[in-house]
């Protein structure tokens, strides 16, 4: 998305998900590039409504450089005339972005980027709806670095940084009170590294490179460590000793499986590793194989059990048997890890599929339910 915008010869627009209601496909917070000749990078639901939104942003936006546009579809029938029936409303930010060299540190892409090299999480706020009396415009952004003179704004931000998830609220005291603000929390993508370079990691690599990941593959065989077996992967490296993990930054972002299907490898890797999982210094780490083995691993190590923080058998119980199907187990582990889920089937989950895990308590003044970060905005006078 970052390069299309960049490269791009024209005005592009960007369409972020600031709430929904009821059955939705995507989560506020999603995004969806439209470039100048009307295609796509990404999307904000099911397919429902990306054409329109291709065939219209660019006029949308043509008088007000940022628009709020809502679809209810509740019905068969939503309020722009499109047979839906999805069961639920989606309210979407619709905003034609600056020239990449004219862009500011509020720009979504580049405060994006800036969070992925420096793997720090941060968050940006942008006015949707304003009160009659309001000095500021729709469309309005802040970062936490020029939110100074706003403390409501900036303590929305530090919400945003914490929770990890991205939410609307409205501010009901203060210069800004009656105003409406999208929090879109930043967080970089998730980093695996693949200890081991068997040909079931490639169809592990492959699949987690359709998420996002950012991929390191290692071995110690230099003839299973090579780029050209795993094309996805953004390193792959030869590990003759402990220092090839020197490049590597460990963070609570960042899954490691150990599959190398070599015990003095798994005993190297897991030797390695542990101490790093065990500091809390890294979000997940699992090893491939079974209860019994990985005990005789850790017998190694001098140790006598299994740490409840170590993944081992790694993966979710789905009866996985081919290599696409382990790996399949094994992502799903760890996405349902880093989301705080249980990995248990949708229909047994009481509320919205997409409800947020709490991990934090706030005082009465500040709890958030998880309604708060879907807040209804047809109602806001600008549609």
């Amino acid at each position: 998305m970052m390069a299309a915008w960049q490269s791009a010869q024209g005005v592009c627009v960007l369409v972020t998900v600031v709430g929904t209601r009821g059955s939705s496909y995507r989560s506020p917070g999603a995004r969806m590039l439209i470039l100048p000749d009307g295609s796509r990078i990404g999307a904000v639901s099911g397919g429902c409504l990306e054409g329109e939104l291709c065939r219209r942003a660019h006029w949308w936006t043509s008088q007000s450089p940022a628009v709020l546009k809502t679809f209810d579809t509740s019905t068969q029938e939503d309020n722009e005339g499109f047979g839906l029936g999805c069961g639920g409303g989606i309210d979407l930010f619709v905003e034609r972005l600056p020239a990449p060299d004219v862009a500011g540190e509020t720009n979504p892409l580049l405060a994006q980027q800036r969070v992925n090299q420096s793997r720090q999480p941060s968050a940006l706020a942008v006015l949707v709806h304003a009160t009659e009396g309001c000095a500021l415009p729709v469309g309005e952004r802040f970062a936490l670095e020029n939110a100074h003179d706003h403390p409501e704004i900036a303590t929305l931000l530090r919400r945003g940084v914490k929770l990890g998830y991205s939410f609307t609220q409205e501010l009901r005291e203060g210069p800004f009170s009656g105003c409406r603000f999208f929090v879109e929390s930043l967080t970089p993508p998730v980093q695996l590294l693949v200890c081991g370079a068997g040909t079931d990691a490639q169809p592990l690599v492959a699949q987690a490179a359709a998420l996002g990941w950012s991929i390191t593959v290692m071995d110690r065989r230099a003839d299973f460590a090579r780029p050209a077996r795993f094309p996805e992967a953004e390193r792959v490296i030869a590990a003759n000793d402990a220092t090839a993990f020197a490049p590597l930054r460990f963070d609570q972002r960042t899954a490691a499986i150990i599959m190398s299907h070599s015990f003095a490898q798994d005993t190297f890797f897991l030797e390695t590793l542990l101490d790093t999982l065990l500091a809390q210094r890294l979000g997940y780490l699992g090893v491939l194989g079974s209860r019994r083995r990985t005990l005789d691993v850790l017998a190694r190590l001098g140790r006598d059990a299994i740490p409840a923080c170590l993944h081992a058998p790694a993966g979710l119980d789905i009866g996985a048997e081919t290599p696409e199907q382990i790996a399949l187990s094994i992502l799903s582990e760890m996405q349902a890890t880093f989301t705080n889920r249980p990995g248990r089937p949708l229909r047994q989950r009481d509320g919205s599929i997409h409800g947020r895990e709490h991990r934090l308590e706030y005082g009465p003044d500040q709890h958030d339910n998880a309604e708060q970060h879907s807040t209804p905005l047809r109602d806001c006078g600008l549609l």
